[in-house]
């Protein structure tokens, strides 16, 4: 799920349905973007917004799957690129921890006449996912990696995504650059123009409160404030928690998984980018997994 952003500083057919249901529940109340799930188009940039576009943008890992490839994206979001996947011929498989998401993908689908298999998944569900591997490539994409708890649950994370590879499959990543999110500091971002999604103009703004340290929680509230005609403000806004991380520490994390790394590309302007990994040929030693 993508929460990337341009800001101002200031002080027909039916898709094929598996669901699984997370810890709480589906429909839980305290489902990570249950607020922001009806909403989420305002929060993902112009590039990303059609499914096409959006297997565009990652042409340097897409270019790496073979035609009719099998796919999964594991933090499916709102589903523009999964949808995009399957529009280029790919047996796509949509999963994430929201509900509410995975709605949003299956309504996204069945928009542009594509099918693709659904689930709601976390990652630590993977494993038991009923839809198995291996797959050509498996998609952590939009900062998604940042809601691991820690190192540790996102060593874990990455090495349930790792044993769904086929030994040719790819991996992707991308990520924030979170050495420019702590450089930055304790702030309040408003985005620098209005945004315009389904005939309406939105303003998007977050707050971020960020941990004293590379390893506590980070903070990020989004909300996103709606005008109508009569002068009323709908606003949709979500506390989300994130860890952060160096970018040679994701590289460390997909090595302790057996994952090499085959490319390191910017993605969307200077502070994101995505790496593409593959199976290592040689396994990492057992005291290096997670």
């Amino acid at each position: 799920m993508h929460v990337g952003q341009r800001r101002m500083r200031t002080p027909r057919v039916r898709p094929t349905v598996i669901v699984m249901n997370p810890p709480g529940g589906e429909g839980s109340d305290d489902e990570a973007y249950a607020g922001l799930a009806l909403v989420y188009e305002w929060l993902v940039p112009d590039a990303l917004l059609e499914p096409r576009d959006a297997a565009d943008a990652f042409a340097p890992a897409v270019e790496l799957i073979p035609a009719g490839g099998r796919v999964i994206d594991c933090a499916a979001g709102s589903g523009q690129l999964a949808v995009g996947l399957a529009s280029r011929g790919f047996d796509v498989t949509a999963t994430d921890a929201s509900p509410a998401m995975i709605t949003r993908t299956r309504d996204l689908a069945a928009h542009h006449a594509v099918s693709l298999a659904t689930a709601v998944c976390t990652w630590q569900d993977l494993p038991t996912l009923a839809v198995s591997g291996p797959f050509d490539a498996v998609f952590c994409v939009g900062n998604s990696i940042s809601h691991a708890d820690g190192r540790q649950a996102r060593r874990s994370a990455l090495a349930a995504m790792a044993n769904l590879l086929s030994p040719k499959g790819i991996l992707a990543i991308s990520a924030r650059d979170w050495e420019q999110v702590r450089a930055a500091g304790d702030r309040l971002d408003v985005q620098d123009r209005l945004v315009h999604r389904r005939g309406r103009a939105g303003v998007v703004v977050r707050a971020w409160r960020l941990g004293e340290t590379w390893d506590d929680a980070h903070q990020l509230e989004v909300a996103i404030a709606l005008p109508a005609a009569d002068g009323s403000i709908a606003t949709h806004q979500e506390r989300l928690t994130l860890w952060a991380f160096r970018r040679h520490e994701l590289v460390e994390d997909l090595a302790a998984v057996g994952q090499d790394v085959v490319t390191v590309t910017t993605f969307l302007g200077p502070g994101e980018y995505l790496i593409v990994a593959r199976p290592a040929a040689t396994p990492p030693a057992r005291e290096g997994r997670p």
